[in-house]
């Protein structure tokens, strides 16, 4: 299996030689393959924490198989927001509530070439969106920060003081 076969290139195998230590890092192969063939599901867990605040302004996503959503996908494929809320948590909710809409309906946002674009789009959308949104006041907002998974890429990216 290609997670067994990488941890064993990881492990530092050591031999007690006398006094010598020798290590045999060189003599385990590393795979060359891409294939992810047997690589674990994505499982995650969260916590969130009020702090000294009387209310919660936070909010966050996990979707930890995002071919669930959008179908065929490099494997594995996952998606995961914070959103730190500010004046009070509408923006945050808004955000957590609409972030397949305002992040994930672009088809291009899973393509590897194009991730990067498409994302930097998405942020701005979302921004366009939530300044117009009637339910979310004016004296609210929310800094976003998200982690994208498609196979060996992983794209963080994020918006505000985070």
């Amino acid at each position: 299996m290609m997670i067994a076969q990488a941890t064993a290139a990881t492990e530092v195998m050591m031999e007690d030689i006398g006094n010598d230590v020798v290590t045999h890092l060189d003599k385990v192969p590393v795979p060359e393959s891409d294939d992810l063939q047997g690589f674990p599901s994505i499982r995650s867990g969260s916590y969130a924490d009020i702090g000294a605040r009387r209310y919660m302004e936070d909010e966050h996503i996990r979707i930890d198989d995002l071919s669930t959503y959008l179908g065929s996908l490099p494997s594995p494929s996952a998606f995961y927001g914070v959103f730190d809320g500010h004046g009070g948590p509408e923006a945050a909710a808004y955000m957590k509530d609409n972030v397949k809409r305002l992040f994930l309906q672009n088809p291009q946002i899973c393509r590897v070439d194009e991730v990067e674009d498409s994302l930097r789009k998405a942020f701005l959308s979302a921004d366009f969106d939530l300044a117009e949104e009637p339910s979310v006041s004016t004296s609210t907002g929310t800094t976003a920060l998200t982690a994208l998974l498609l196979g060996r890429l992983l794209v963080v990216a994020n918006a505000g003081d985070c």
